[in-house]
C-alpha cells in the first residue's frame, strides 16, 4: 500500500529527501489513502506542515488532473512552519533550499497578499541562513540585506505597500523566527508588539525605493468611517495602560467594606500620631495592600476627580515613597524601586558607553558626558535620563526644575510656578550634586525625598510611579524619555498605545502644530533600543 503512495510522490517530486518522503507517506496513510483514486481527495492542508508551498502545489495539482470536479484548484495559504535546529539539520542534509522554509504566496492578485507572501529565505546569504537555523540574531548588515530582498518581493505585488501591509509581513517574519528578529529588551522580554523595528525598517525601505516615483507614492484619501473610529477606540485606555490591576472588583479574601474602612482609619490615625517616619513598618505596608481597592476607587473616581489635598487627607501614606511603591506594586506587579535600581546598575553604563562611541554626538549629549565623572549608581542614574532627553531632543525642564538648596516646601510652592504634570524638583545647582528632591503633582509638592543612600534613584522611582498611581498622562515635552524609562528600565511593555495621548505636537522645524500619528510604539524609543542592541552586537 505504501509503495504506490511513495511512487506517486516521487513521480512529481523526484529529489525529495527520503526522510521527508516517508513522513508524507505515513501522513497520507494515516489519513486513509488506500488507492490511487484516493489521492485526488488529498488537500494541501494534509501536507502543509511537511512540504514547501510549491512542492505541495505540484503534488496536489498532479493528483487532481484526472478529477473532473477539480478543474479549479483552490488557493490555500500555508501556515508558517516553525524552524528548530533538529528539523533544519534533517532537511539540510539533502537540499540546502529545504533548510529554511519560506513565507508563501500562491497568487499576486490575492487581496490578502501580505499574509501569504513568498519570502525567498532559501536565497538569503549563507550567514543569514545559518543565523535563522541556529536561532541567532543576524548582524545589522545581514538584516538590512534581508529587508531589501523582502521589499523587492513585496513590490512585485504592490509598488508602494502601505504601513498595514508592511506590518503583516514583519509580523509573519518575526512569528516564524522570533529568536532572530523579535524586539526585546536586554532582559529578554518582548518589546511592545515585538516586530515594530522590523516594520519600520521595511517601511523606510519602501519609502526609499519610491522616493522618485510620484505615481507609486500617491495614495487614496482615507475615509473617516466607522471602521476607523472603531480602530482608534481599540487603543488601550491611557489610565489603565500597562496596569494589571487598575480597578479590582472583588474585596480581598476575608474582608468586608466595614473591615476595610476600619483599616483605612487605622492608617490615618497612625500617620497623625507618627507621621511618615514609620512608613516602612510592615503593618503599614500590609494595611496599604489590604485597602488597595479603596485607594483605586477614589483615584479612579470622576465628576469631579478628587484633588491632591483630598487624596492626601484620605490616604496620607500614599504620599510617602514606601506607601506609593506598595500601591505601584499592586497596580503593575512591579517593585519599582528595586526594578529601577537594578536596571541602572545593569544597563546604565552600557547606555553611556553607547553615547561615548558615537562619532558626532549632539551637543547636549557631549555636555552631559563631560559632566559625568563617576560610575556610581547615583551618578549613572541622572546621566542616563539626561542623555536620553538630549538624544530625543527633549528639554531638561520638561522633567526637572531647579530651586535653591535651602528652599523649604512652602517656599517652593510660593515662589515657583509649579506645573500640573509630575516633575522632579532639584534642590541645588546640578542634578549630579543635588542631595534632596521633591516631586510635584498638580502644582503642589507631594513628596520630599531627603538625603539618604540611593535617594536619587528613589526620587526617580517616585516620579515615575506617580504617573501610574494618579492616572497622569506623560507630558508631551518629555513623553519619549518617559516611554524609554517605562519600556527599557521599568520594563512595562504593552503591545500598543502610550500614556501620552496628545493628538497635536509642535514641529521642531516649522514651529507649527502638526497632527501626531498613532503608533504601535514610540518609534524613537524602538529605534534607540535597536541601535543599542546593534552596538552591543558589534562591540561584543
Amino acid at each position: 500500500m505504501d509503495d504506490f503512495i511513495k511512487n506517486a510522490i516521487q513521480s512529481v517530486l523526484p529529489s525529495l529527501n527520503e526522510d521527508l518522503l516517508m513522513a508524507v507517506v505515513e501522513r497520507l496513510n494515516g489519513h486513509g489513502v488506500e488507492t490511487e483514486e484516493d489521492l485526488q481527495f488529498v488537500t494541501e492542508d494534509d501536507v502543509k506542515d511537511l512540504l514547501k508551498t510549491i512542492q505541495a502545489h505540484k503534488l496536489i495539482s498532479s493528483w487532481k488532473k484526472n478529477d473532473p470536479f477539480a478543474s479549479v484548484m483552490p488557493i490555500i495559504p500555508i501556515d508558517l512552519p516553525s524552524l528548530s535546529p533538529s528539523t533544519s539539520s534533517e532537511r539540510s542534509s539533502s537540499d540546502d533550499s529545504q533548510a529554511v522554509p519560506s513565507i508563501v504566496s500562491p497568487n499576486s492578485s490575492s487581496m490578502n497578499w501580505p499574509e501569504v507572501i513568498d519570502i525567498p529565505f532559501d536565497k538569503f546569504p549563507h550567514g543569514l541562513k545559518n543565523a535563522l537555523r541556529s536561532g541567532n540574531r543576524p548582524s545589522p548588515a545581514e538584516r538590512r540585506h534581508m529587508v531589501r530582498m523582502v521589499v523587492d518581493v513585496m513590490r512585485t505585488f504592490k509598488p508602494n505597500p502601505n504601513k498595514a501591509q508592511c506590518a503583516s509581513v514583519a509580523k509573519a517574519i518575526v512569528a516564524q523566527y522570533p529568536d532572530s528578529f523579535i524586539d526585546k529588551t536586554d532582559d529578554g522580554e518582548k518589546l511592545g508588539c515585538g516586530y515594530y523595528s522590523l516594520l519600520m525598517q521595511i517601511k523606510t525601505r519602501v519609502e526609499h525605493v519610491n522616493r522618485n516615483n510620484d505615481a507609486a507614492r500617491m495614495r487614496k484619501k482615507k475615509k473617516n468611517n466607522n471602521n476607523e473610529v472603531a480602530a482608534a477606540n481599540e487603543q488601550p485606555a491611557v489610565d489603565s495602560y500597562g496596569c494589571i490591576n487598575w480597578q479590582p472588583n472583588e474585596l480581598p479574601p476575608g474582608e468586608t467594606d466595614e473591615t476595610l474602612q476600619f483599616k483605612k482609619g487605622e492608617l490615618i490615625d497612625h500617620y497623625e500620631q507618627f507621621g511618615p517616619t514609620q512608613s516602612d513598618n510592615e503593618n503599614i505596608e500590609q494595611l496599604m495592600s489590604d485597602t488597595y481597592i479603596l485607594q483605586r476607587k477614589m483615584l479612579n473616581s470622576r465628576n469631579p476627580s478628587p484633588t491632591i489635598p483630598e487624596f492626601r487627607k484620605n490616604w496620607p501614606y500614599l504620599f510617602v515613597e514606601r506607601g506609593l511603591f506598595v500601591h505601584f506594586h499592586k497596580l503593575t506587579g512591579i517593585p519599582i524601586h528595586m526594578r529601577l535600581r537594578e536596571a541602572i546598575l545593569k544597563k546604565g553604563m552600557r547606555i553611556i558607553k553607547f553615547f561615548e562611541s558615537q562619532p558626532n554626538p549632539k551637543r547636549g549629549v557631549s555636555l552631559i558626558l563631560e559632566q559625568f565623572q563617576s560610575e556610581d549608581c547615583e551618578m549613572v542614574a541622572p546621566a542616563v535620563v539626561l542623555l536620553m532627553m538630549a538624544y530625543f531632543g527633549e528639554k531638561e525642564s520638561a522633567l526637572f526644575l531647579k530651586v535653591d538648596a535651602l528652599d523649604t516646601e512652602e517656599e517652593v510652592e510660593n515662589r515657583v510656578d509649579l506645573p500640573k504634570t509630575p516633575h522632579l524638583i532639584v534642590k541645588g545647582e546640578s542634578i549630579f550634586t543635588a542631595k534632596e528632591w521633591m516631586v510635584v503633582l498638580d502644582g503642589k509638592v507631594a513628596y520630599v525625598i531627603s538625603p539618604s543612600e540611593g535617594s536619587l534613584v528613589k526620587a526617580l522611582a517616585t516620579l515615575f510611579a506617580s504617573y501610574y498611581a494618579f492616572n497622569y498622562e506623560y507630558q508631551e515635552e518629555a513623553a519619549t524619555t518617559l516611554e524609554f524609562i517605562q519600556r527599557c528600565l521599568i520594563r512595562i511593555n504593552p503591545e500598543a498605545g502610550t500614556k501620552c495621548t496628545t493628538t497635536n505636537r509642535t514641529s521642531k522645524k516649522t514651529g507649527r502644530l502638526v497632527q501626531r500619528k498613532r503608533e504601535i510604539i514610540n518609534p524613537h524609543v524602538a529605534t534607540f533600543i535597536k541601535n543599542l542592541a546593534d552596538f552591543e552586537w558589534t562591540s561584543a
